[in-house]
């Protein structure tokens, strides 16, 4: 569970970095001397001392199958609201590799092309992503399960 502690902080620091530092475009990566783990091997108990020793060093790959469904964890704190157990599972509708190191986490298509988790351009054209999308807000009440918001957030194809 640590070492899922530490994945989550090292993308969350990865996220902030290309906005503040101005970092941009697609870059090439050998990652041939990094590790590489599936979703399903992070899940094995004997997996966390080769994960924190891949991190200190050359990095691991985390290879992502298209319908693998990676647990997510979702916070908010708004001021007047927050969220609470916001936990649920993101499925995948492709393959995608994640390369995380002690200073950088990427993400790519293939394996060879990577960028920046937070630079969104060089993301759309890695992943042949559309600009543009939905956001939608709803409140409703069912006699059901009574008063419930949903959130959705949606890509264009």
């Amino acid at each position: 569970m640590r070492n899922l502690h530490l994945i989550v902080l090292c993308t969350g620091l990865a996220l902030v970095a290309p906005s503040l530092l101005g970092c941009a475009g697609v870059q090439r990566l050998d990652t041939r001397g990094a590790p590489t783990f599936t979703l399903a091997e992070t899940r094995d108990p004997t997996a966390g001392p080769r994960v924190t020793t891949a991190l200190g060093g050359a990095g691991l790959v985390l290879k992502l199958r298209a319908g693998e469904a990676l647990p997510v964890q979702l916070s908010s704190r708004l001021g007047v609201a927050h969220l609470t157990g916001g936990a649920g599972h993101l499925t995948l509708d492709r393959d995608a590799y994640v390369y995380l190191s002690g200073r950088r986490a990427l993400i790519g298509p293939d394996g060879q092309r990577w960028a920046r988790l937070g630079d969104w351009r060089t993301l759309r054209r890695l992943f042949g992503l559309r600009r543009g999308g939905t956001f939608q807000v709803g409140l409703g009440i069912t006699q059901g399960t009574g008063a419930k918001l949903t959130l959705a957030l949606d890509a264009r194809n």
